[in-house]
């Protein structure tokens, strides 16, 4: 087998962790109108640089929504319909059409995406961590980098963005 080929059969295998990746980091950083325009194939209209209304000050603001410390009834989460996720999972308004628009393209593709994991509070993933942590003294840094394998710290988590 060539290695275009493996290359193609791993993307296809993988290419959900990569979209959501590319959808959250773009989403994070004022992007959000650019994803459409990566869905359609339109990338000359894509950039690289935060929108025009995506200021400092909104940024600032957006801090602890990054963090995932806010009140989250202030933030409107919208339900991922069944058919894409095999558990009830929420995500942020803003990218909601998007992401349903990448994976039905990617569907007509024969490329299965699905929602494993989304919007995830600042507490549930504290939870999580310190499930993880258990008793341990609190020095115990090879318990923490083998936890940080595979969840991040509270506060760390793109869970924390619901995109």
């Amino acid at each position: 087998m060539s290695i275009e080929n493996i290359l193609i059969k791993q993307l296809k295998k993988y290419s959900w962790i990569l979209l959501i990746f590319v959808l959250s980091e773009m989403t994070a950083f004022g992007h959000q109108k650019e994803i459409s325009n990566i869905i359609n194939n339109d990338t000359a209209n894509v950039s690289t640089q935060p929108s025009k209304n995506h200021s400092n000050q909104a940024w600032l603001d957006d801090r602890q929504e990054v963090h995932g410390v806010f009140d989250q009834s202030s933030t409107k989460l919208k339900s991922i319909p069944k058919k894409y996720t095999p558990k009830p999972e929420k995500i942020h308004p803003e990218v909601y059409n998007s992401l349903i628009d990448m994976i039905d393209k990617a569907q007509k593709d024969n490329i299965k995406l699905s929602v494993v994991s989304a919007f995830r509070s600042y507490q549930r993933q504290k939870q999580i961590w310190e499930n993880k942590w258990g008793n341990r003294p609190n020095d115990d840094i090879n318990h923490a980098k083998n936890i940080l394998k595979w969840s991040a710290f509270p506060g760390t988590s793109r869970h924390h963005w619901g995109d």
